[in-house]
């Protein structure tokens, strides 16, 4: 359920601070009557994301048996590349994502094409939105939390990102983008390598994939995460009380390639700065 609140909330809050970025800039130029392009994008972002959670789950259906199995551990391995990619790329751009929006919106107003409006908040919900999709979606076939309990985990995060937001928006709050992002990125890369060996371990429950050893250790008397403490750990952790060798792989071979490519990231614009919504 954490894990569901803490990958909403992100997510969430992704989308929120654009909103927030763009409407303040048009505030502060005396352009106020031109949110109403902002909110149309963002209305189509979300039906369009309603959308395709409903392609994502009529897809799943057409699945069952092994199959199933393999089309639920090829979802999970997407929605981890993709939220893998997009925290990657948040921590290049954290830095001047403010500057970056408030330079399009400019360049959208002064060329008289107001619509570009509508589609700087709409691609960024709609892509965050997708993003949700796919990751709750994994989190789901992971089977640490009820779908009621995912329900409401999910809208208390995306509540407490509009308040931020909205908070930020009016200048009641300040947020370093840089510090913020790198912050949660290290829960969503925590939470992504589990689904990670979740998948392996749903590709070796059908002979997909060698366990190599079945079993590494048994940590259950500890431990279980079919408890409290355990299924917290296993949402936000990865944990696993009986992990095969392979799942161990799988989890620990998924951070060198992506610490790598976040150095990198930074190496190559390590700039930083602090939203103010004034």
């Amino acid at each position: 359920m954490l894990a569901t609140f803490v990958v909403v909330w992100r997510e969430s809050l992704e989308a929120v601070l654009v909103v927030a970025i763009l409407l303040a800039y048009l505030r502060r130029i005396g352009q106020a009557d031109k949110y109403r392009y902002i909110y149309l994008g963002v209305a189509i972002a979300l039906a369009a994301c309603l959308g395709f959670a409903r392609i994502a789950a009529f897809l799943e259906g057409l699945f069952e048996g092994a199959g199933e199995e393999i089309f639920q551990a090829s979802i999970i391995a997407v929605a981890v590349i993709v939220v893998t990619t997009m925290v990657i790329w948040m921590h290049r751009q954290a830095g001047t994502l403010r500057a970056s929006l408030e330079d399009q919106a400019a360049l959208a107003i002064e060329g008289g094409q107001v619509f570009s409006l509508a589609l700087l908040a709409g691609i960024a919900v709609f892509r965050e939105g997708a993003e949700t999709v796919l990751f709750l979606w994994g989190l789901a076939m992971s089977g640490h939390a009820s779908a009621g309990a995912m329900l409401g985990a999910g809208v208390a995060g995306a509540a407490t990102a509009i308040v931020m937001g909205y908070l930020l928006f009016l200048g009641a709050a300040h947020l370093n983008l840089k510090v913020f992002f790198e912050v949660t990125a290290v829960a969503l890369l925590l939470i992504a390598a589990g689904m990670l060996a979740q998948a392996a371990n749903k590709l070796i429950g059908v002979g997909m994939l060698p366990p190599i050893v079945g079993q590494v250790w048994n940590s259950a008397w500890l431990l279980d995460e079919r408890g409290p403490l355990g299924s917290l750990a296993a949402a936000l952790l990865g944990y696993r009380s009986r992990p095969s060798l392979m799942e161990v792989a799988v989890y620990l071979l998924y951070f060198p390639p992506v610490l790598f490519l976040m150095r990198h990231a930074a190496g190559g614009k390590g700039a930083s700065g602090r939203m103010q919504t004034r």
